[in-house]
């Protein structure tokens, strides 16, 4: 599973009084792996695993996240200067990897050209597209993939990057709340003078 280990008997056995306590909003596609995202990200507490999948689910109905992929028009500018993508290959778990060259965004001319909704949806077109990955991976090996490897390239990172607006927007186009457990790594190159002026952000890095 992707480098996760195997869920005990008793994790088992909340998998499924999870599913039974859900059951009236769980479709074909909320099959078991997708329910214990939840609740490995709520360490098995059965109520606050619900409280956030129905959360997450009402989130993606409002949104519109099943059609967004039909629905909503790239902006151009996305399309010429959004960095980052998958990269050829798998990790050691066969999962994919992808490259994001965080110093290579403008954050300030991302914000100044599109509004910020559609920033968001861009991204979430980006993680939904990820989703489709994981099928396709899954289907042609023959072993559940959910996760990716993340590679973020701090080249080129300046002071410039720590413009207030931007990194709130980031913090509400990573997807943590709602895409849980996507990650089974990640690792940092190109280690610069930002990150030790952040001592948060340099716990747990792999260069």
């Amino acid at each position: 599973m992707s480098g996760r280990p195997e869920l005990t008997g008793k994790q088992k056995e909340k998998l499924i009084q999870f599913r039974e306590n859900l059951k009236d909003v769980l479709g074909p596609k909320h099959d078991d792996y997708y329910l214990t995202r939840f609740l490995r990200a709520r360490n098995f507490d059965l109520a606050k695993s619900e409280e956030m999948l129905r959360n997450c689910l009402i989130w993606r109905e409002k949104m519109k996240i099943d059609t967004i992929q039909q629905d909503f028009k790239l902006p151009e500018v996305a399309d010429k200067y959004w960095a980052g993508g998958v990269l050829d290959g798998y990790d050691k778990d066969d999962c994919p990897v992808w490259l994001v060259p965080i110093g290579n965004f403008d954050p300030k001319g991302l914000l100044h050209s599109m509004k910020h909704g559609d920033l968001i949806k861009v991204n979430l077109l980006v993680l939904e597209y990820q989703y489709e990955q994981f099928a396709i991976r899954t289907k042609e090996i023959g072993k559940q993939i959910g996760q990716l490897t993340l590679i973020v390239d701090l080249e080129n990172l300046g002071l410039q990057h720590l413009w207030k607006p931007g990194i709130e927007l980031f913090t509400k186009v990573t997807g943590e709340t709602y895409y849980v457990n996507m990650l089974i790594r990640i690792f940092y190159q190109s280690t610069g003078v930002v990150l030790r002026r952040i001592p948060m952000a340099t716990q747990n890095v792999q260069v």
